[in-house]
């Protein structure tokens, strides 16, 4: 660790601290990441990597290190971590590129989850008129009064020409199907030139092996990509139990910033899953869209559950 530290300020021709630039801190919080799970520290730790300190984040990893006679370094990254992963060739690209493409539409429909001061963290979408979902770990780590959600953010669209919520109420949430359901309102209005951002379409589907799908949202907090290749597919469709969620595994590309994502049918369109994590060059994981909406009947009255756009 530390000789990768030493070169990492080489690179930057570094002497003083004050002379780390944030991309320093940046590649040094990533090696951490993808290197050191404790179990000891994992609070602390998922709480300065998803509010974005990596600052933070990278003089923690050097504590830690250096105080720490024997730390564990897994093969498994804890649950919280596994979300950013890429599985072999990276397939991800800005949904700009695919505007002509029929899938288009229904990934407007993907939002970023941001801090109240605007630095995203996590993916939701927009599943009801004021309803958007994302995964129950971005929830737990940053609390709804502290959220906003940003539609449109992507290559080619001004500012003005996104739409952004203020979360006002979470209606429903439960770790074991990582997921939450926010009750939003808006921030502002559209210029009318604009085309009004769509509503996902929910279908509680039972999934196949092999099931092509497509994933999009916001790696790393970057304007938005998607995965539409012949490769994101439903790689297993048996639910089993991984870090204390009921989950299926899929392989379609994601970094950490994906969490929340939807899992698309690209035959339909429909969102028919939500993504949580995941192991570089072995698996992605969601949980089933049946799921979901089965417990979130049980959590909410007929008149909230209603609200959901749930396909017939």
């Amino acid at each position: 660790m530390f000789i990768y530290f030493a070169e990492l300020c080489a690179m930057q021709n570094c002497r003083t601290p004050k002379e780390l630039s944030s991309s320093f801190f940046d590649q040094l919080a990533n090696f951490f990441l993808d290197r050191l799970a404790n179990n000891c520290f994992i609070t602390l730790i998922e709480y300065l990597y998803i509010s974005g300190d990596t600052m933070k984040l990278a003089l923690t990893a050097l504590i830690l290190l250096s105080s720490v006679s024997s730390l564990a370094i897994a093969n498994e990254l804890p649950s919280w971590m596994n979300e950013r992963k890429i599985q072999g060739e990276n397939n991800l690209q800005p949904t700009s590129e695919l505007r002509t493409s029929q899938i288009y539409g229904t990934l407007r429909g993907v939002a970023i989850v941001e801090k109240s001061y605007g630095r995203g963290f996590c993916t939701a979408n927009r599943v009801g008129e004021d309803l958007f979902m994302t995964n129950f770990h971005c929830e737990d780590a940053i609390p709804c009064e502290d959220v906003q959600i940003r539609m449109g953010y992507e290559e080619g669209i001004d500012k003005e020409e996104q739409q952004v919520f203020k979360c006002v109420e979470v209606l429903a949430k439960n770790l074991k199907f990582d997921y939450a359901l926010y009750r939003v309102e808006k921030l502002n209005e559209l210029p009318n030139t604009v085309e009004e951002y769509p509503i996902l379409e929910l279908e509680a589907a039972e999934l196949t092996q092999n099931m092509l799908v497509t994933v999009a949202g916001h790696p790393r907090g970057r304007m938005k990509e998607a995965d539409v290749s012949e490769n994101c597919v439903i790689s297993d469709p048996t639910i089993v139990s991984m870090a204390g969620r009921s989950t299926l595994k899929h392989l379609c590309d994601t970094e950490g910033g994906n969490s929340g994502s939807a899992i698309i049918d690209a035959a339909t369109g429909h969102m028919i899953g939500i993504h949580w994590g995941g192991m570089t060059d072995k698996f992605n994981l969601a949980i089933p869209m049946y799921l979901v909406l089965e417990d979130i009947k049980s959590k909410v009255s007929e008149k909230e559950y209603a609200e959901l756009n749930i396909a017939n």
